[in-house]
């Protein structure tokens, strides 16, 4: 089984609770992504990471699907967006 850990940091505002989302976009060489369906390439491709009050970091893991099909050079970009706190 393969997976990254991506660590997610916040500064400057410590204090309340933050959810921030994520997705994972496939990347060509080019430059340009596209959205990747449920379930293709990695286990979840969509989350949120909670931060607690007075946390400052917290890690997403991603975890490649094993679907037995041998693989080229691949390139993937995990984007955090849509942060919300109270």
């Amino acid at each position: 089984m393969c997976f990254c850990v991506c660590r997610v940091s916040r500064s400057n505002a410590w204090f309340g609770a933050v959810d921030v989302y994520w997705q994972v976009f496939r990347l060509f060489s080019n430059g340009s992504t596209i959205t990747l369906l449920p379930g293709q390439e990695f286990i979840a491709i969509t989350g949120a990471v909670r931060f607690g009050d007075l946390i400052k970091s917290s890690s997403i893991t991603l975890t490649a699907k094993a679907d037995g099909i041998a693989e080229l050079k691949e390139a993937f970009v995990l984007q955090l967006m849509n942060a919300t706190g109270w």
